[in-house]
């Protein structure tokens, strides 16, 4: 009986073999081993599409978040005495004459300044408490001032990092500059403006600025370009003004886009 009952189940899952699609391939095995790849490698296959998808999306939101969060806006001291503009045209042109390719990361003459603050403004509705929070300065800015406008002088030259070449300030009206940045820098705080980015005001007027060139950005600054500035007075510049501007807009003149400004009478002081 049980000889007979093995050969009744052996023959019953002949018949439900001989209705599978499969029944006439030789290497059933085969068949189940090309099935498992082609499902495995169809799952990796989406399995990768998403995550490079999701990669392309966390890209996406990484530069725009990165974007939002740029500063798009600065306060500054312009920088506007012909005497000191004409020698950073000498300046400039020297240098260039031996390294032509820094041309695109020269600072245009029309764009010296001087930057207190950086801002992050997203929309109108910041943009205008800036404004607001410059404005609100103005009184504690004149105490500190006392009627005295500061002489910011110009003389030698040095470099960041082999990176940023700049024209050094006579350190005699440091301390009164530096307590001006602070109050503006407080006073925006207060007022809720977003001034991430910012960083300790040390007055030094930028020139040339490699980050400016992409295809100059890994090289080094020589020394040789500008040793003969090193020790050169390029004059002095009275403070008459603070600017809210911004880094993307532009005047027709090729300044920076100016939202709001405090100004001082540079005759009278007041």
């Amino acid at each position: 009986l049980p000889g007979r009952h093995q050969s009744n189940l052996l023959e019953l899952c002949q018949k439900q073999l001989a209705e599978l699609p499969f029944h006439n391939v030789d290497d059933i095995a085969g068949v189940f081993e090309i099935r498992a790849k082609n499902v495995v490698m169809s799952r990796y296959k989406k399995r990768g599409c998403y995550k490079s998808n999701k990669m392309m999306e966390n890209g996406k939101e990484r530069g725009l978040k990165s974007q939002l969060q740029r500063p798009n806006y600065f306060v500054s001291i312009p920088i506007t005495d012909k005497q000191v503009l004409s020698k950073i045209e000498e300046m400039q042109k020297a240098m260039i004459s031996k390294e032509k390719r820094l041309h695109k990361a020269l600072i245009p003459l029309e764009k010296m300044h001087l930057t207190v603050i950086v801002a992050n403004l997203k929309n109108e509705e910041m943009i205008q408490r800036a404004a607001d929070a410059l404005k609100q300065c103005k009184n504690q800015l004149d105490m500190i001032l006392l009627g005295r406008l500061p002489q910011m002088t110009f003389h030698g030259i040095d470099q960041f990092n082999n990176k940023v070449v700049y024209i050094k300030m006579t350190e005699e009206e440091h301390p009164v500059l530096c307590q001006m940045a602070e109050t503006v820098k407080t006073t925006f705080e207060e007022m809720g403006v977003d001034i991430t980015g910012t960083k300790e005001f040390k007055p030094h007027l930028t020139v040339l600025k490699l980050s400016k060139a992409p295809a100059l950005r890994h090289r080094r600054i020589r020394t040789i370009l500008y040793e003969e500035y090193e020790d050169v007075m390029f004059g002095a510049q009275t403070l008459t003004r603070i600017d809210l501007c911004s880094m993307r807009k532009k005047q027709a003149s090729g300044h920076y886009h100016c939202e709001s400004s405090i100004l001082w009478d540079s005759c009278g002081g007041g």
